[in-house]
């Protein structure tokens, strides 16, 4: 049975790491709140926002991420809350 797990992080401009998947992986959920007004951009260590996939307020994405991945967050200006859900394997 799976498990699982919610975390919410504040995204500033300075690109930093939001998440490092297990050692057996995990699915994991990305959505950036419905209210929030500033797009954040996901990616590997040295993201900026030219380099990062793009999530605009509302949007969600599901990825599937090997053992020990990580991921980066970034916002090109503000702050903005970006929520994850996971799910281990």
């Amino acid at each position: 049975m799976p498990n699982f797990s919610s975390s919410q992080v504040t995204v500033t401009t300075t690109a930093a790491l939001v998440l490092t998947a297990d050692t057996d992986g995990c699915r994991v959920i990305f959505h950036v709140d419905t209210n929030g007004s500033h797009i954040v951009y996901l990616g590997a260590e040295g993201l900026t926002t030219s380099t990062g996939f793009s999530l605009h307020p509302g949007d969600n994405i599901q990825v599937a991420l090997a053992p020990n991945s990580k991921v980066y967050a970034v916002t090109g200006t503000g702050t903005e809350s970006l929520q994850m859900l996971i799910v281990g394997n």
